[in-house]
């Protein structure tokens, strides 16, 4: 039987099926009422759907400026109002949400460090460079501009955009520059600006502003109540000028005294491996036979050994023992607390100390202070006199 007649079956008909018993009857009946009232609440609950909420996306949105003198845009540096700004925005935000985000982040109230927003052209343009039209093709076909259809058309998921402007009075004939889209009375007209007639309109209404403007921009931006970062007077700039100039100078000084550290350096370490491979020319050869064993404490080696023929002279010694590390360049040798001097003869089985010297090698020489071999020279120090503290 199914649900519904089990629901709807008399006592006779289900003693027939073998419910016997009253309490067996009832409990199936009521095990039938509660699965079906469940079933009710399921149903009526996710027949309720929540709301969608709108998904956000980061956009980076920076400000770039045209320069006269360079022709072309460049990029607004923090500390003049642009830098690189992070919004989250709904990925439904068209191109005019985006110039009013940008209004609110570049020209707040109307003003930049460049002038009114009414004495500008803008334009949006995408991280090739393109402009940004109001419409963006997708595959074959052009959807209104959203972020979500940007991304789409681009197959990118950071989304960096740019804005444009350049002061009317020092533009070209410029098709591809937008009129300002942040007036509220123009939204009206549209945000384009679709001719040269227009461009010359707009100029001759704000042509006294522009001529206000080209001396005194950074003064009109000055709040009475508040300190600004913005140079508003000659003497001030020229002040800002000289400290610039002043910290140039320093700058360049600073990497003069570099350049010229890291000859001195380049130039020390050119000699010191110049004195480490004449004492390595001068190395004998290991012998087979008759034969001393001589150990030396190096300085930066650590304990080394080596061989020399019985015929050695301690000068034999000093060149091995230079040869190698280029440090120390100068240095004395010292067995049992004695300097042993490079004219002395070699004992086998001896334990030499390496220390360095400030003043020089001991010279190989004696006769002739003035002709040595590179890597030896005269030290102020006696020979007999005993290893330093």
């Amino acid at each position: 039987m199914d649900a519904v007649a089990i629901t709807n079956a008399s006592d006779e008909l289900l003693k027939e099926m073998g419910l016997s018993k009253a309490g067996d009857r009832l409990s199936l009946k009521e095990r039938r009422k509660k699965n079906k009232a469940k079933s009710k609440s399921k149903n009526s609950t996710s027949s309720i759907k929540e709301p969608l909420k709108p998904k956000f996306k980061k956009v980076y949105l920076e400000w770039k400026h045209f320069k006269e003198q360079e022709q072309a845009y460049t990029l607004v540096p923090l500390v003049k109002g642009g830098g690189s700004r992070v919004v989250e925005m709904p990925l439904t935000s068209c191109k005019t949400d985006i110039y009013q985000t940008c209004k609110n982040l570049f020209f707040p109230e109307g003003n930049s460090i460049f002038g009114n927003e009414d004495d500008m052209l803008f334009s949006l343009t995408n991280f090739k460079g393109e402009k940004v039209e109001e419409s963006i093709k997708v595959g074959r076909e052009f959807i209104p501009f959203n972020l979500c259809n940007y991304m789409e058309a681009h197959k990118i998921r950071t989304v960096r955009l740019y804005l444009q402007s350049r002061k009317i009075d020092g533009s070209d004939d410029d098709d591809d520059l937008l009129s300002s889209v942040f007036d509220h009375d123009l939204n009206q007209e549209g945000s384009l600006i679709g001719s040269h007639i227009e461009r010359q309109s707009l100029v001759s209404r704000n042509q006294e502003s522009s001529l206000i403007n080209s001396t005194l921009d950074m003064q009109s931006l000055v709040s009475p109540n508040q300190e600004s970062s913005l140079i508003g007077s000659t003497l001030q700039r020229q002040s800002l000028a000289s400290e610039q100039d002043k910290e140039y100078q320093e700058s360049l000084k600073a990497d003069e005294r570099k350049a010229a550290s890291r000859e001195r350096e380049n130039q020390e370490s050119k000699r010191k491996k110049r004195i480490q491979n004449a004492r390595a020319d001068r190395v004998v050869p290991e012998p087979d036979d008759e034969f001393v064993t001589v150990k030396v404490r190096h300085i930066t080696m650590g304990l080394q050994s080596r061989k020399f023929p019985k015929t050695s002279r301690m000068a034999a010694v000093y060149d091995w023992a230079g040869s190698l590390s280029p440090d120390p360049e100068n240095f004395t040798i010292y067995h049992l607390g004695v300097v042993q001097k490079p004219s002395e003869e070699l004992s086998d089985k001896c334990t030499y100390l390496m220390v360095e010297e400030e003043h020089g090698t001991p010279g190989l020489l004696e006769s002739d202070d003035e002709v040595q071999f590179l890597g030896f020279g005269t030290v102020s120090k006696n020979n007999n006199e005993p290893l330093p503290e």
